[in-house]
C-alpha cells in the first residue's frame, strides 16, 4: 500500500490510486472510502511531522 503526494508552497496534491485487493475489503465502494479515510490521516500525519500544515487537495480526474 501507499499514497502518491507531491507537495509545493501551495499544497499538497494527492493522487488516488486505490488497489483492487485493499484491505481485503470486496464492495469497491467501502473500499475507496476506507482508503480515502486512511489515506487522509496517513498524509495528514506524515507532512505533519515536518511541521508543513496544509490542505490536501485531491486532482478534479481523480474525485
Amino acid at each position: 500500500m501507499y499514497y502518491r503526494s507531491i507537495f509545493d508552497r501551495n499544497g499538497a496534491d494527492w493522487t488516488i490510486i486505490c488497489q483492487s485487493d485493499y484491505k481485503d475489503i470486496p464492495d469497491s465502494d467501502k473500499r475507496k472510502k476506507q482508503f480515502y479515510r486512511d489515506g487522509i490521516s496517513t498524509i495528514s500525519e506524515f507532512i505533519s511531522e515536518f511541521g508543513y500544515l496544509c490542505h490536501i487537495q485531491i486532482p478534479k480526474r481523480y474525485k
